[in-house]
């Protein structure tokens, strides 16, 4: 039977919630000394840590009635009733001390580091494409899954994946929508209005004569369309090197599977060998027991 703790219901939780937030409210509302009005509200806080795990119908029934007639009592006491508000200072006498003071926090979860094969490059010898296809796995050799996450191809051979790897791929994706973007800024944005500033010199030429500051040689255009140019010429080279880069690890993930399946038929070999190997020494032990017989007759 599924036991399901009432904390991690969500109505639950949001009457817990609004009643602690009502107590915490009419605390910092009482006409009490202000230190007072913190111990109150550092008891509040304990009583709500303690109760925090109850299961039992019963007793959170107990404690919401509890609380809610605590409200009532403090609603009383800031509306300036004179004996609710000496009730509540009398409480506050009969606490431990430790329930005024304001409860420790919790500690945070440590975060386990990953471990340092995962962050730092490997040597030369044992990058990816140095080392498969491999020519020899101990055990069942598991094939590499060919991976393309927007034109950045790569192999997942194990999980966790590296973090490293990861931390390429991030960084590489990102330098491309860069890129992309700057490009299209250019040629949606600035080369139109380098344009603009083309056609005004023009205008000015043809009114003025030679304008001080204007472009005569190279316009306003060009410089920005060669930068996109470059930017272009860029992500070209880039994609062929993830075209190349591709093949290179599509070669490697049709290898890895020719050599697990030569070496899945060689396991089938070995172990229909045994078997036979079994059955005759099997058929070995059943002839010496009937010779042993027809001797012991004989």
């Amino acid at each position: 039977m599924r036991i399901i703790l009432p904390k991690t219901r969500s109505l639950h939780r949001q009457a817990a919630i609004a009643l602690f937030r009502a107590l915490l409210s009419q605390c910092r509302a009482l006409p009490i000394d202000e230190t007072l009005r913190g111990q109150l509200q550092n008891v509040v806080r304990h009583r709500f840590r303690a109760n925090r795990s109850l299961q039992g119908t019963r007793r959170i029934q107990l404690s919401f009635e509890a609380g809610y007639t605590a409200i009532d009592l403090l609603d009383e006491a800031v509306a300036g009733d004179v004996e609710s508000t000496g009730r509540i200072q009398d409480y506050l006498e009969r606490v431990p001390d430790y329930m005024k003071r304001a409860p420790k926090p919790k500690p945070l979860p440590v975060k386990e580091l990953p471990h340092p094969t995962a962050l730092f490059e490997p040597p030369p010898e044992k990058k990816f494409l140095n080392v498969f296809p491999r020519k020899h796995v101990e055990g069942i050799r598991k094939v590499p899954n060919f991976v393309n996450a927007s034109q950045l191809p790569f192999l997942r051979w194990k999980k966790p994946q590296p973090e490293n790897v990861s931390r390429v791929i991030r960084d590489l994706y990102k330098q491309r929508i860069k890129r992309l973007d700057y490009v299209h800024q250019l040629q949606d944005y600035y080369i139109p209005l380098a344009q603009y500033e083309e056609d005004w010199d023009m205008h000015l030429k043809r009114e003025f004569g030679a304008v001080e500051g204007s472009r005569d040689r190279e316009g306003w255009v060009k410089p920005m369309k060669e930068v996109a140019w470059d930017i272009e010429r860029t992500v070209k080279e880039k994609d062929e090197k993830s075209q190349v880069l591709m093949g290179e690890f599509l070669d490697i993930v049709k290898r890895e599977k020719e050599l697990a399946g030569e070496e899945k038929e060689d396991r089938k070999r070995k172990a229909k060998e045994r078997r036979a190997a079994n059955k005759r020494d099997a058929l070995l032990v059943v002839e010496s027991g009937t010779k042993e017989r027809e001797r012991a007759g004989a």
